[in-house]
């Protein structure tokens, strides 16, 4: 194995170490100021964003309309991905309810997060190796507490059937999808719309992500794909190969208010997620003042309390930016 050695400036020491001594220090305000003049955003004045044809959404700045994407449905409620769940998610003001499609060994869609049903369930096993009467004698719901106890994995068709003109869906596929459970999107009226399908986030066009985008687009040409971008320059390639996408997501180190506006403009919604450690106030404050537009949370009704409780305020809403 052949070790390459690079010269190391003087001033990029001094960089490295300023950033091990001040940052743990800095509240986020000046965090984002300090990282802007350690490492500059990329410079994009001149980079051209394809036309969607989609109406420009308004940034706001803050953003306490953000849309709430619920994780797995309302996860910290009831039993992650089943009935209760979505019905949860609704209820606490979900505009999204993000649920995980896997499919049985006899090719049936449904809801789950892992590959194996041990976590979730009383049974063990890969569920791509059970048939569909098999998965319905599994209790998905006593892991959670007793009063879920025989609560079933559910079958797509029913989470659609649940959720059709009352939430929106964010459909991450676990695996690859078929065209039955394209076409139960379609028949139960979940287009473009209303409608975000990502696969882990897809990552960065170019990756072996774009294998799994490629195949769904074979069955679907104009998927409403949700695409990984961390700045204006990728969000343009990444147009100009998916025309029809409907979102991005920035991770928060990408968070650039060009991109976020860039991205409004095209008419995509712009999607953080606050999981594990970040799912608190200070990260909803933190999203909620960069403008995204839609955020993806484990703690619903938490955030959902966060933001009433913001929007109650006076003077928290400042006028919006047009992005046309």
């Amino acid at each position: 194995m052949t070790v390459k050695l690079y010269a190391t400036s003087a001033a990029s020491i001094a960089c490295l170490v300023a950033v091990i001594v001040i940052v743990p220090v800095l509240p986020w305000t000046q965090l984002r100021q300090f990282q802007a003049m350690i490492v500059p955003p990329p410079v994009a004045s001149n980079v051209r964003i394809p036309a969607t044809g989609r109406p420009p959404l308004a940034t706001r700045r803050p953003n306490f309309d953000i849309r709430i994407v619920a994780h797995r449905g309302a996860a910290m409620v009831a039993p992650e991905n089943t009935l209760p769940a979505l019905e949860a998610a609704i209820e606490l003001g979900a505009h999204f309810v993000e649920i995980d499609v896997r499919f049985t060994a006899d090719g049936h869609a449904v809801l789950l997060h892992d590959a194996r049903v041990n976590r979730t369930t009383n049974g063990s096993g890969r569920i791509a190796q059970l048939r569909l009467d098999e998965v319905r004698q599994l209790d998905a719901g006593s892991w959670f507490g007793q009063e879920f106890a025989g609560t079933r994995i559910p079958t797509l068709e029913a989470a659609l059937a649940t959720l059709q003109g009352r939430a929106c869906i964010l459909w991450d596929t676990k695996a690859p999808p078929n065209a039955e459970s394209v076409a139960l999107f379609q028949r139960y009226g979940f287009d473009d719309d209303c409608l975000l399908i990502t696969d882990n986030g897809f990552g960065i066009v170019g990756t072996e992500a774009k294998a799994a985008v490629d195949a769904l687009l074979q069955l679907w040409p104009e998927a409403p794909l949700l695409i990984r971008v961390r700045n204006v320059a990728e969000l343009a390639l990444t147009l100009e190969e998916y025309p029809h996408m409907r979102g991005i997501f920035v991770p928060l180190n990408a968070v650039d208010d060009k991109l976020i506006d860039s991205a409004h403009a095209a008419g995509l919604l712009v999607l953080a997620k606050a999981l594990d450690q970040s799912d608190n106030e200070s990260f909803y404050g933190r999203i909620t003042a960069a403008g995204f537009s839609a955020i993806l949370s484990n703690r619903t009704q938490e955030l959902h309390v966060y933001l009433k409780a913001a929007q109650s305020k006076p003077g928290n809403f400042p006028e919006s930016r047009d992005n046309r």
